[in-house]
């Protein structure tokens, strides 16, 4: 169509298509104390290289999926179609994860869906993503230079919020494999589903059908596309081939882009006048704006 402005619009069109309403009209009334504490604990992805220049055998790792594939294992269906979310005081209950978890359970798919919380910490020397400025060389306060995420040790004054999966790896990371130290953490949980759900057909093939009911959409879409590969595989005819590896590929785009990136939105806004706020920098100075 050509009012799609990104393929997250063909996302947002199918989510609204199932009779979803975005989370913020359901639930109006959220508290936008908690919203900021969700939002400091979002840092995305980041690449790392951890030896340079030089030679070493590597294994080449790919992931099916990666972002609906999360988004199904931790059962973030249930919110993305819920009524809104209710949230409960998880401090013990976190605190005793992160003491006795292991790497391994974390392979326990079931234990994914105990990691809807966040959690407020007194980093100290903890191993944790920290958003910064990170050019070599340059004055951290530099204007022009880009912030960027990297894992850290960090320790702070003032307590900071991240998410369980963000502790448990510090304690994972850490050498002496230390928790960090809790203050209070947060589960949510997700209410009844909306009252407007209905069944999609996606690219409008009956065979695609999706009930947001039933079915996961992440992977329902997900199986989708290991199907359509099948196909293109066992196809003899090379027009067929393209065809059908045209069609995964777009299965891939809507996966990706329906399960990440159309969730958190950011519209600047001018002030009719100045306001004085309180912000921190990526350098961890306090300024006023």
């Amino acid at each position: 169509s050509h009012d799609l402005i990104s393929e997250a619009s063909l996302g947002k069109s199918y989510l609204e298509e199932m009779g979803i309403k975005p989370w913020r009209q359901v639930q109006p009334d959220f508290d936008p104390v908690r919203i900021g504490q969700i939002m400091s604990t979002y840092y995305g992805g980041r690449s790392d290289v951890h030896r340079r220049r030089e030679i070493l055998p590597a294994f080449y790792c790919d992931f099916l999926s990666m972002y609906p594939t999360v988004n199904s294992l931790m059962g973030l269906w249930a919110f993305i179609i819920s009524d809104g979310m209710t949230e409960e005081i998880a401090t013990d209950d976190v605190r005793s994860i992160l003491e006795n978890w292991s790497p391994e359970d974390l392979q326990n798919p079931a234990n994914w869906k105990k990691l809807h919380c966040i959690v407020q910490i007194m980093p100290d020397d903890d191993v944790l993503p920290v958003r910064s400025v990170y050019s070599y060389g340059a004055p951290r306060n530099e204007a022009g230079k880009s912030a960027n995420i990297a894992i850290n040790r960090l320790s702070s004054p003032e307590p900071l919020w991240f998410t369980l999966a963000d502790c448990l790896a510090s304690k994972f990371l850490h050498p002496e494999h230390k928790a960090p130290t809790v203050v209070q953490a947060i589960r949510f949980i997700p209410n009844r589903p909306q009252q407007t759900l209905k069944p999609v057909n996606l690219q409008g093939n009956p065979d695609n059908r999706v009930a947001p009911l039933e079915k996961d959409f992440f992977r329902r879409v997900i199986e989708l596309r290991r199907e359509v590969k099948q196909r293109k595989q066992r196809a003899a005819d090379e027009a067929e081939k393209a065809r059908l590896d045209a069609e995964q590929f777009a299965l891939k785009i809507l996966a990706n882009s329906a399960s990440y990136g159309i969730f958190v939105e950011t519209l600047v806004e001018d002030l009719e006048k100045l306001e004085e706020l309180k912000r921190y920098g990526f350098d961890g100075t306090e300024a006023l704006i």
